[in-house]
């Protein structure tokens, strides 16, 4: 047999490297940098939306307002509002600023799950993983937004490395970091523990004779992180729009991947893969399914004392979709040959274009300015502030159950000099811990000798700028004010009013 077919082979059932295997970093690189241009480099015309508004606001408090905001509301981001309180310190809260921190976490997502693959199926099936995962259109949209998810995947990813070391090599100190990894999910996002039975089928797969040091590290852990999960079950009723029912399911596998054909590619071809290893590397088989499968299906099943069924809180699980896909190219089903290394130099990259392809409209599509289809904030401020005024109030509304503008003209008009005084915010949500703030009771005294009035309504009727106030203050600005002009915006409407002059009696 000749040494490049030998080569081919699938390594040994070891966890060591082939003497001839790059170093981590080169097999790491290629996947990382692959992730970096998807999420930084790659034009996007999309700005800020709801959730990021959030971030942006949290980041911004001072550290007395974050605890007061976090005792009641999104305790389960409260690791990533700490890490983003002390980035804006530094960096500032530009849109780039406030995204970078993701666009990070997705390279180091995708050069972990190489260097992972490599360890756990050979090089060639780790890189190619890495690369696929980094073109994946949800990989790429999550690392283009402020929020944690691309910090949950490459934090999921990090722990499930180096599980694999502590495995290997069972030194305490190897253990402690795994732990440690374990715990800043549970304050990073609690629902990426689902992760660990995985871990426990990984453990009983590769070295049973860990068990009892892995059962003792995830114990420990548990004592640690359960003050987060029962302080923040408590908060329950933020997610309780979600739900599960049969359109939801359906669309579960596109919203995971950011594409439909992308998801249904990967998703055929990593059963193909889990065949391919199981003739190889059985022992990881189990541990890839159960990671990839396990957590939507607990998510579904656990419904409705818990509402966690939603594609990106299990974003951690398309890695292990992408390895059994790659392994699916890579990993034949009988011993390689000759034909099969030609096969594979071009199988590779035709994989990789092939997902390219396949997701390139959901690639377009979240770089557009109405991917969300969320209220254009960022129009409407600028409009806002290039008619602003000294003594300028401003008002908010939405329907029920909807945000309003208030956070995001928070943001975009934080530049404008002076930001507009809001007459119905009674005392400031960083006063009492909230996003919203107390209303104001009396609409005459919130409102008191203004003259000139910004009304930011989202979704209201086109001829009723005012149509979601509350009774009270609507009465009031109609009987005294009038509608001086309206601008339309994508989902929102700015009007500007005008006090009634008085009447000499």
């Amino acid at each position: 047999m000749s040494t490049a077919v030998a080569d081919a082979r699938p390594a040994a059932a070891t966890d060591e490297p082939a003497r001839r295997t790059p170093d981590w970093w080169r097999v790491a690189a290629a996947p990382a940098v692959a992730a970096l241009i998807a999420g930084a480099i790659l034009p996007s015309g999309r700005k800020l939306w709801t959730d990021e508004y959030v971030t942006a606001y949290a980041a911004q408090l001072s550290w007395t307002e974050l605890f007061r905001l976090l005792r009641n509301i999104d305790l389960v981001h409260a690791l990533y509002y700490f890490v983003m309180h002390l980035w804006v310190d530094v960096f500032g809260v530009s849109e780039i600023a406030l995204r970078a921190p993701s666009v990070i976490a997705m390279a180091v997502a995708a050069g972990t799950l190489a260097v992972l693959g490599r360890r756990l199926a050979g090089t060639p099936t780790g890189v190619l993983a890495g690369v696929l995962f980094a073109v994946v259109p949800a990989v790429s949209r999550y690392a283009q937004e402020a929020r944690s998810y691309a910090w949950v995947s490459a934090l999921v990813l990090l722990s499930t490395l180096g599980l694999t070391s502590a495995v290997r090599d069972p030194r305490r100190r190897r253990w402690v970091l795994y732990g440690a990894g374990l715990v800043a999910l549970t304050y990073l996002h609690f629902v990426a523990l689902l992760v660990v039975p995985a871990h426990a089928v990984l453990v009983w797969y590769r070295r049973r004779s860990t068990g009892r040091a892995f059962l003792v590290t995830v114990g420990i852990a548990a004592v640690l992180a359960a003050p987060m999960a029962w302080f923040a079950k408590r908060q329950d009723d933020q997610v309780s729009w979600i739900g599960r029912d049969e359109a939801k399911v359906a669309g579960y596998p596109t919203e995971l991947f950011g594409s439909h054909a992308v998801a249904w590619a990967i998703m055929i071809a990593g059963a193909y893969g889990a065949v391919a290893l199981w003739q190889n590397r059985s022992k990881i088989v189990p541990f890839l399914l159960v990671w990839a499968l396990l957590p939507p299906l607990v998510s579904y099943a656990v419904y409705p004392a818990m509402h966690i069924f939603l594609a990106k809180y299990a974003l951690y699980t398309l890695p292990a979709w992408v390895l059994l896909a790659a392994a699916a190219i890579v990993v034949p089903l009988d011993r390689p040959g000759p034909r099969l290394l030609r096969y594979r130099r071009f199988a590779l990259p035709a994989a990789v274009l092939v997902v390219l392809a396949l997701g390139w409209p959901a690639q377009v599509q979240y770089r557009d300015g109405d991917t969300l289809g969320e209220p254009d904030y960022h129009a409407a401020a600028a409009y806002v502030r290039t008619q602003l005024r000294a003594g300028d109030a401003i008002a908010y509304s939405a329907p029920a159950g909807r945000a309003n503008g208030r956070l995001p003209f928070a943001y975009e008009l934080r530049a404008a000099g002076s930001h507009p005084h809001e007459v119905f915010q009674k005392t400031s949500g960083a006063a009492v811990g909230s996003y919203g703030g107390i209303a104001c009771a009396d609409p005459a005294k919130c409102v008191g000798s203004t003259e000139r009035m910004w009304v930011v309504a989202v979704d209201a009727p086109a001829d009723d700028p005012l149509h979601d106030f509350p009774e009270a203050q609507r009465t009031y600005l109609t009987g005294e004010f009038s509608v001086a002009g309206t601008q339309r915006f994508r989902r929102l409407q700015v009007a500007l009013l005008l006090r009634h002059p008085e009447v000499e009696g």
